[in-house]
C-alpha cells in the first residue's frame, strides 16, 4: 500500500500536481515499508492566491524558508484562516477556480483536517513540496 491521504483515503498523493504537504513522526517506528508514521496531504495550485488572501501561504507552500517547522508552529494560523473563511465566506468563494479544482469549501474542509492533524501531532515536522 502507498501513502494514504487521511481525509480522502487515496493512495500515492506524492505523484498528484499541486502541493504535497507532510507531517512525519521522525522519532517514531519505522514500519514494513522503511517508512517513519506520516499523514500526507494534498491540495491544488489552484488555492494559492486564497491560501495568500488568508495569509496561510508562506506555512503551507514554503514552510521551511519561513520558520514553520513543526505541525504546532502552524496551527495558530490555520485555525484563524478557518474562522475568517467561515465567518465571510463570500469575500474567498470569489477566489474559486473557473474550473472548479479549488474552492473555498473545498479548501475549509482540508484546513480543518490538517488543522486537526496538526494539534493532535504538534511536533510532527512538516515537509512541503510543490
Amino acid at each position: 500500500m502507498g501513502v494514504v491521504h487521511r481525509a480522502t483515503g487515496r493512495e500515492d498523493i506524492g505523484r498528484m500536481v499541486g502541493l504535497n504537504f507532510t507531517l512525519i513522526d521522525e522519532g517514531g517506528e519505522i514500519d514494513e515499508h522503511d517508512q517513519y508514521p506520516r499523514f500526507d496531504f494534498h491540495i491544488t495550485h489552484n488555492l494559492g492566491k486564497m491560501a495568500d488572501k488568508l495569509q496561510i501561504y508562506k506555512c503551507l507552500w514554503r514552510p521551511e524558508e519561513n520558520g514553520f517547522i513543526y505541525g504546532g508552529d502552524i496551527a495558530p494560523r490555520l485555525m484563524a484562516a478557518l474562522y475568517v473563511m467561515v465567518s465571510f465566506p463570500a469575500a474567498f468563494d470569489k477566489y474559486d477556480a473557473i474550473n472548479g479544482w479549488g474552492t473555498r469549501s473545498d479548501f475549509a474542509s482540508w484546513i480543518d483536517d490538517l488543522l486537526k492533524t496538526c494539534l493532535e501531532y504538534p511536533h510532527w515536522k512538516i515537509i512541503a513540496s510543490v
